[in-house]
């Protein structure tokens, strides 16, 4: 079994905490915009566009996030609703991530008249390795509670502030990365190969929600609708919309 004993809690300063939480969702955030200009050079795609559509990619990420980890926990919130807004206090669903910020990078794109479907193709990429870094920040909290095992990897928290389990669990965030980063290594391989922009980004979001759909069963996460959590609802219909995209694009010839 694997024990953990670090403190969640890097730096105290009043209400500011800096955790490893946040420190690695800053590291991903910084390592996905890095990658993505990486692809944007190797594609021969102009930074500027990049840079410019990032910043409010990552606002609508960030909202999306804690909309949906509110929406995730309204029976917590709706007790107190000005916890809403502490931030500092931490609180963020993934998949809201990646669908406000996707929503906000194709809208300020439009609004810049840059061209979406090769945006978003170098964006998947960074999106994946950001969710794998950020993820690193989760296992060391001990964020997100997950089914007991008995595994030789099975991973408990021992230090007294840390809201992970104190019995060898699943470290489904762990499983996550790893597909992550499977996920990254299909896109980088056969993204460059696929005929149409935007391809690459819907197999992204088809390969991530399946297995986050998937590995969530893991998770102990509230079950809010039909038997699923909210997260499973929300990868479902990411799955389905990717796949009808996919196919829509499919059926156009190579050179649009």
């Amino acid at each position: 079994m694997i024990a953990l004993t670090l403190n969640p809690t890097l730096f105290q300063l009043g209400p500011f905490a800096l955790t490893w939480h946040g420190l690695f969702s800053a590291a991903g955030i910084a390592a996905g915009i890095a990658l993505g200009l990486w692809v944007a050079r190797r594609d021969s795609f102009p930074e500027d566009p990049v840079l410019s559509v990032a910043p409010w990619a990552i606002l609508g990420g960030m909202l999306g996030a804690r909309i949906l980890h509110v929406a995730d926990n309204w029976d917590i919130y709706s007790q107190a609703p000005a916890k809403i807004f502490l931030l500092n206090e931490g609180g963020i669903g993934l998949l809201g991530a990646i669908v406000g910020g996707s929503l906000a990078g194709l809208i300020a794109a439009r609004i810049m008249h840059v061209s979406a479907g090769p945006l978003a193709d170098l964006a998947a990429p960074g999106l994946l390795i950001g969710q794998a870094v950020g993820r690193i920040g989760d296992i060391i909290n001990g964020e997100h509670p997950s089914t007991l095992t008995n595994l030789p990897w099975g991973t408990m928290y021992l230090h007294p502030d840390s809201p992970g389990s104190r019995f060898p669990v699943h470290p489904a965030v762990g499983y996550e990365m790893i597909w992550d980063l499977v996920v990254l290594g299909v896109v980088m391989v056969l993204g460059p190969r696929l005929p149409v922009k935007g391809m690459t980004y819907w197999m992204y979001l088809i390969l991530y929600s399946l297995g986050r759909f998937l590995l969530s069963f893991l998770r102990l996460d509230p079950i809010r609708m039909g038997g699923l959590q909210i997260s499973q609802v929300i990868a479902l219909m990411a799955f389905y919309v990717g796949i009808f995209a996919l196919v829509r694009l499919a059926r156009r010839p190579a050179a649009a």
